[in-house]
């Protein structure tokens, strides 16, 4: 998520030899599967559940695909990320709980009630993700410029990396600058997507930072959730 909270990542120095059998799982896998929900209840508030659960102990694998630097764009790279929620809290805000890499912590995640809210290092406090809001409802901050936050999708179905996923929130954030005649222009956009009791399950970058060449995803391929 330029804020995101699966952007930053480690690189796996093995990304060239992931097996090729995985690698097929991850090309072009995701997609939204057709849903036999109507859309008053597509469009209604999502179903209750933790979005984002952090008990301590819950684990999530990643994989990154993304067109290699320097190759103009022709090979394709993928890198691995693992996060783990380990329990430990902000010390002045005990709510947040440390979402980390294996070189330490990452981010810090807290949840009041239905509206999940992420700190960084340099990051200001933001919320990402809101459970309890319906289609549509979106909300924003004004600070490097002007961050936006879009509920696109709500009580969704989205297979990912060979897993058909339910109860799936769409988020769409985008980021714009203010130019010469004060007017907000968007600079890059990100998709994130949070399965209930699972968490953030796949993000796609179509504006992705300048060290990657064209558009990257990030898929979920395995998890340990403990609630």
């Amino acid at each position: 998520m330029g804020s995101s909270i699966v952007l930053s990542r480690e690189t796996n120095d093995e990304r060239m030899k992931y097996p090729a059998t995985n690698a097929l799982l991850i090309i072009g896998i995701s997609f939204i599967v057709p849903s036999c929900l109507d859309d008053d209840i597509r469009q209604a508030v999502p179903v209750k559940g933790d979005y984002f659960p952090m008990a301590e102990g819950n684990r999530w694998e990643y994989v990154t695909k993304y067109h290699c630097p320097g190759a103009d764009g022709a090979a394709v790279c993928y890198d691995t990320v693992r996060y783990s929620a380990e329990g430990d809290a902000l010390y002045w805000d005990d709510s947040y709980k440390s979402l980390s890499t294996p070189y330490g912590p990452f981010m810090w995640i807290k949840r009041s009630n239905n509206e999940y809210y992420a700190w960084g290092a340099y990051v200001p406090e933001y919320k990402f993700l809101d459970a309890g809001l319906p289609l549509h409802s979106s909300w924003a901050y004004d600070d490097w410029g002007k961050r936006e936050f879009s509920i696109i999708a709500v009580n969704d179905t989205k297979k990912v990396h060979g897993i058909v996923y339910k109860n799936v929130i769409g988020v769409l954030q985008t980021e714009s600058w203010m130019n010469d005649n004060g007017e907000f222009v968007e600079t890059s956009r990100a998709y994130h997507y949070y399965a209930k009791n699972i968490g953030e399950i796949y993000a796609y970058y179509p504006d992705p930072p300048t060290r990657y060449n064209g558009e990257m995803e990030v898929f979920l391929i395995d998890h340990i959730i403990s609630q």
